[in-house]
């Protein structure tokens, strides 16, 4: 039922749109994936990271913008977000996984990256209010 009506309610707002549009150009743009992330409160992923390791954040649309989230070991406030993919020299793409006990990153061509993902995509990070913000088309 929540279904039906959250349909029903986004066939009137599209409605709504094409009919208030000044141009008549009956053409609208709905953004599903946002650019943006909000991870919520910056001590709980904080928390969450020293007790557990980096967070893996999946890209549920297309895969491509999969994302760690980590913090300085000696700034726990201070994060990093960065790709969960590498590529070689030879453009292999490959899956970056971390490894605790020699606290890294390695891909499937063994090469290591720090627990900050130097080396990997970065994508800019801000804490606003306490609240952790991705922005995965900015990269740092």
């Amino acid at each position: 039922m929540i279904g039906l009506g959250l349909i029903g309610t986004l066939g009137a707002v599209i409605y709504l749109v094409q009919a208030l549009t000044p141009d008549d150009s009956q053409s609208v743009q709905l953004e599903i994936a946002a650019s943006e992330i909000s991870l919520g409160s910056a001590t709980d992923q904080a928390d969450a990271i020293e007790q557990q390791g980096p967070i893996l954040y999946p890209d549920l649309s297309q895969g491509l913008n999969s994302f760690y989230l980590t913090t300085d070991p000696d700034k726990p406030l201070v994060f990093y977000a960065f790709s969960n993919l590498s590529e070689s020299a030879a453009g292999e793409i490959c899956q970056v996984i971390w490894n605790a006990d020699a606290e890294t990153f390695r891909d499937c061509n063994d090469a290591t990256y720090p627990i900050t993902g130097e080396g990997l995509k970065q994508f800019n990070v801000k804490v606003d209010q306490n609240n952790v913000i991705v922005d995965l088309d900015t990269l740092s």
